[in-house]
């Protein structure tokens, strides 16, 4: 299911790189924290209060940013002094992410004066990073006071017990004299192909900018499953452009790269690159391909580690299979709604060894659902080709119900739902951390990206409440062009309501299929006077109900997940949303969803049953055989073959000429002329 496109510009515009100057201009020493002894980047010295880690995610420029988490509720950091002479003009430029907190929390920085007697003057205003997760560049500019010395120039963390954010990139120079020359920059940078095939070489393009004329070198640093970079130079170079050529990788293999480009008197980085060759790799199931079982062979396929974010983790056979993986070494981290908790299940892999925590500990509450339904397994390891997650809304209960779950395999997502995980779980280490644990309304977006590519394949993650993801259900449906087709449990919200009617009124396809049960689908009837295809699910032994959560855009788009289209689901419960562009992850789904509708007693016209032709007016189920109003009629199935001619004896006995049972499924009619008149489906 993967897709490639061989050629794009993957960035077009001056890169952000910060330069490196010369120390005849720079006054800081180790301003992008790249150098460490101790614990502490060379030139800054620690304040108590604090600690502090070399970090390499996220990381503004070059290899490394300092990552400032408060030890306490006091304001701490790092700080460097400067010589200054009294009345010149300093400029302060410092790139700051916020994890914890904006305006006067999270990572701030300022300048504090003092005489050469070491006694204080006087401080600058902070200055906070205003967004969070995403990398903000600040300055302050302030002239020496008269009697002043020396600047020290302070990078802090405003966050109480917890990771404020990462600091990267400070620069210290007198405001009249900035650092020499204009630093080059990364006009260009194309990787041809775009998605490289599994041990298919790729080239990149870098071209680089430079009014001074002055380029010294251009080199492109590479890692392969997020081991060490290695440093090559180009093939050859053109006008500006350098051609880099990279060999081939096994499937699985996570590849970044960033480049470098200097000139007399500067270093400046690209942004760093990265993809997974091969591309995802899905696995679609449902209801009738045991998810029980399915989910034990995903759990028996782990080596590494499981991190299991689960309402319902209790059913006897899962429950065997972790205690199991558990046994051959894996490292297995759970998280479960409080209903649960005490479910014997859950209590014998606790006394399993395993560590098991729910939705309200510590400063959490219990008046939320941990809703979500996702298992991340084997990321972390050095492996990246086993980074899977799997997602939906299947319980690991004691009941079975129509649902759906996807497999997905791509480090960058297990990744991102990793980071989730953590948040709730309060630690990324194996024991849990109840007081920095965030579940519920606490939990913040810590995630740096949403959007995941490759090739022709488009994954959007969003989880609750931080992300609020019944915004993006909504605006992924008013996009639709032909048709909406959804399977849910729980249907309250009325925005999506209105998205749907308007779509409607439009002329585009809606049709759904809801759980029986008017309680918690309130807008059913508002959808169905508004005269949208809508029924009640039909659901029968051994399954208990509708339980899913999806919709299918435009037979392209499949937005799934654990979410309910619900005040709750979207605004307090744990949840998680997906939503997919991928063709043939869309094709299973809308089979699916056709089953369900059908069942559930709605029509499809021909078109839509996959023949391609037009519109029938009468729909008849049937087991046995089949009577017909009038007589010398053809019988063909789905793929147009004729199955068998009608006579005057006016029915069919659902045998084909030769006089053998059909199968059961979608059979049309035809009469004399050759018009179609009706849609058969054999139930068994």
């Amino acid at each position: 299911m993967n897709g490639k496109r061989y050629l794009k510009i993957i960035w077009i515009l001056g890169l952000l790189a910060f330069a490196t100057y010369s120390h005849s201009q720079e006054l800081i020493t180790n301003g992008s924290f790249e150098d460490w002894s101790n614990g502490v980047p060379t030139g800054w010295l620690k304040e108590s209060g604090v600690n502090l880690s070399q970090a390499t995610n996220p990381v503004y420029h070059g290899n490394y940013s300092i990552a400032l988490q408060a030890t306490g509720t006091a304001n701490a950091g790092v700080y460097q002094d400067v010589s200054v002479t009294p009345g010149v003009s300093y400029t302060f430029k410092v790139a700051l992410f916020a994890v914890n907190g904006t305006g006067t929390k999270g990572v701030g920085f300022l300048i504090s004066w003092f005489t050469s007697g070491n006694s204080f003057i006087s401080s600058t205003d902070v200055k906070y990073a205003n967004v969070l997760n995403s990398w903000v560049v600040d300055s302050i500019v302030a002239d020496a006071p008269p009697d002043a010395a020396y600047a020290r120039l302070r990078i802090r963390c405003y966050a109480d017990n917890v990771l404020g954010g990462y600091a990267d990139k400070a620069s210290f120079y007198r405001t009249d004299s900035p650092p020499q020359g204009t630093p080059p920059s990364f006009t260009s940078i194309v990787r041809n192909p775009e998605y490289p095939e599994p041990n298919q070489p790729f080239n990149v393009v870098a071209t680089v900018s430079d009014p001074d004329n002055d380029i010294v070198a251009c080199s492109l640093y590479y890692s392969l499953n997020f081991g060490s970079f290695q440093g090559i130079g180009p093939d050859s170079s053109r006008n500006n452009s350098y051609y880099f050529g990279i060999p081939g990788q096994n499937s699985g293999f996570f590849v970044r790269y960033y480049l470098l480009a200097k000139d007399q008197y500067h270093t400046v980085f690209s942004d760093t690159f990265g993809f997974q060759v091969g591309g995802f790799s899905f696995s679609v199931y449902f209801e009738n391909d045991n998810l029980v079982e399915r989910l034990g062979e995903f759990i028996h396929g782990a080596t590494y580690s499981l991190d299991c974010c689960y309402y319902e983790i209790f059913n006897s056979t899962i429950v065997d299979s972790l205690i199991a993986a558990k046994g051959r070494g894996v490292r297995i981290r759970i998280i479960t709604d409080s209903t649960y908790y005490n479910e014997a299940g859950v209590q014998r892999l606790i006394s399993n060894g395993i560590p098991v925590i729910h939705e309200g500990v510590g400063a959490n509450s219990t008046d939320h659902i941990m809703h979500n339904k996702f298992i991340v397994r084997d990321f972390g390891d050095s492996d990246p080709s086993n980074d899977f997650v799997w997602t939906g809304s299947f319980n690991a209960g004691d009941y079975l119900h129509v649902d759906n779950v996807v497999t997905i395999r791509s480090t960058e997502l297990a990744d991102a739902y990793t980071k989730e995980f953590n948040q709730m779980w309060g630690s990324s280490s194996i024991s849990p951390d109840t007081l920095a644990s965030r579940t519920g309304t606490r939990k913040s977006d810590v995630l740096s990206k949403h959007i995941f590519i490759s090739g022709s394949d488009t994954i959007w993650l969003y989880f609750s409440p931080q992300d609020n993801p019944i915004q993006y259900v909504c605006n992924f449906a008013a996009k639709a062009r032909s048709s909406i087709s959804y399977l849910i449990y729980s249907f309250t919200r009325y925005d999506l309501r209105d998205t749907l009617i308007s779509l409607h009124n439009r002329g585009i396809s809606v049709r759904g299929v809801h759980e029986d049960n008017a309680g918690i689908n309130p807008v059913f009837s508002d959808l169905q006077n508004a005269g949208i295809e809508v029924y009640w699910a039909n659901i029968s032994s051994p399954y208990n109900l509708l339980h899913a959560k999806v919709m299918i855009v435009d037979t392209a788009y499949v937005i799934t997940g654990s979410m309910n289209w619900s005040n709750n689901g979207t605004g307090d419960n744990d949840e998680n949303l997906l939503i997919i562009r991928n063709s043939s992850v869309a094709r299973l789904y809308w089979e699916w969803f056709k089953a369900h509708f059908i069942e559930a007693g709605g029509y499809l016209g021909v078109k839509d049953a996959g023949t391609g032709e037009g519109t029938v007016t009468k729909t008849i189920l049937f087991y046995d055989d089949v009577k017909f109003p009038v007589g010398n009629l053809v019988i063909f199935d789905a793929s147009g073959r004729e199955v068998k001619k009608v006579g005057s004896e006016k029915y069919w006995d659902g045998k084909d000429s030769q006089g053998r049972l059909v199968k059961p499924g979608i059979y049309f009619v035809r009469d004399e002329k050759g018009n179609l008149t009706g849609r058969l489906i054999k139930i068994k």
